[in-house]
């Protein structure tokens, strides 16, 4: 199922090849008192499979697709300096 109440983005971390999206089921009724909530399969082994069956792979790999993020960064440094530049043509301090 495609979310309906969650914004486009190329980093959401799911896994596709067990349960999942119960918030964004229409069928489903939220109940906001129960903490413990998995509409499905509340009270059996599959309970919060959707979150317990993401593996720490699939967190690194969506963290690694953010641009700030990755191992191989621009050079800090390098954008300070750019920075510093703008900052000195407006007469200003950085």
């Amino acid at each position: 199922m495609i979310p309906i109440n969650e914004f486009e983005t190329p980093y959401r971390v799911i896994n596709y090849h067990v349960c999942n999206s119960c918030w964004n089921d229409r069928e489903l009724t939220f109940d906001q008192g129960d903490f413990m909530r998995c509409p499905r399969h509340k009270g059996t082994p599959r309970q919060f499979e959707c979150s317990r069956l993401i593996t720490a792979d699939q967190v690194k790999a969506a963290i690694g697709r953010i641009p700030h993020f990755r191992r191989d960064p621009p050079s800090v440094s390098a954008d300070m300096r750019k920075l510093g530049g703008v900052f000195q043509r407006l007469g200003r301090k950085p």
